[in-house]
């Protein structure tokens, strides 16, 4: 079955009213776009939904995939933990990834501290409080943690899962969380390297120009201070071989953090 839905999402905890309050309404934009991406993803009809989240248990050169059945989380940390969730993950898919990147010798951890449950990570909830809103409540959810390797690495990783997905019964919807330059307002050359580093993604997605966000500057990346890239560029390579249009929805920046939602519409 093919992918159905894909899309880059941002995760400020603040875009939860329970927690931004007054605040949201500095991220209209980022909030429009989300309810526009729900009803993209509740027409897909996914029965799992794969979070790539820049904030789970990364690993230096391996690529982390849950493999807890039972998934919860809430907004505690941030002041709301009466906004909770719960979900099952699909462990199916999980061992069907994990076995065959054993057999491709691609460095794949399965993640399972026994505990029987997984809490899950704002870069995964945020994102999920969404777009899981109008989803049946049968619909699993798999967590995944991008690692320290080279861009080229996770491409080929998104490839690899593409592989996965294609052969596999369900309908999958990939997310890739993550947010933009973190430095926007700090003093340059932070500021002026964040700045150029949206706009340059930002106008690679547009133009579909892979290779140049491929190989865009680590050094810039990481003035930037960005916790996208490395999602990106795995969703890029999941669909690598779609026919797709990139939905710029939006990109606002109130707090000197990058917001950037964009629907990589399938055909």
């Amino acid at each position: 079955m093919p992918l159905v839905f894909a899309a880059l999402c941002p995760h400020p905890p603040l875009l939860i009213p329970e927690v931004g309050k007054e605040q949201t309404e500095k991220v209209k934009d980022t909030t429009k776009s989300y309810e526009l991406l729900a009803k993209e993803i509740e027409d897909a009809e996914p029965d799992t939904v794969v979070i790539m989240s820049p904030h789970g248990l990364v690993y230096p050169d391996s690529f982390n995939v849950n493999a807890i059945k039972r998934l919860k989380g809430d907004f505690g940390q941030f002041g709301a933990p009466e906004v909770s969730f719960s979900y099952s993950n699909n462990l199916d898919l999980v061992s069907d990834v994990v076995k065959r990147a054993d057999e491709k010798r691609i460095p794949v951890v399965p993640y399972d501290d026994g505990s029987g449950f997984f809490r899950l990570d704002h870069g995964a909830l945020v994102p999920l409080y969404f777009l899981m809103a109008n989803l049946g409540s049968n619909t699993s959810v798999i967590p995944m943690a991008y690692s320290y390797a080279d861009s080229k690495t996770h491409f080929e990783f998104g490839k690899f899962l593409a592989e996965i997905f294609a052969k596999r019964p369900e309908r999958i919807a990939f997310i890739a969380s993550g947010d933009m330059s973190h430095r926007l307002i700090e003093n340059p050359p932070a500021s002026t390297i964040g700045k150029k580093f949206d706009q340059d993604i930002v106008n690679f997605i547009k133009s579909k120009d892979t290779e140049s966000i491929i190989e865009y500057s680590p050094e810039s990346r990481e003035t930037a201070g960005e916790c996208a890239y490395n999602s990106l560029v795995t969703l890029l390579g999941v669909i690598n071989r779609l026919d797709y249009h990139p939905d710029i929805l939006s990109y606002e920046a109130p707090f000197g953090v990058g917001y950037l939602v964009c629907n990589f519409q399938l055909r």
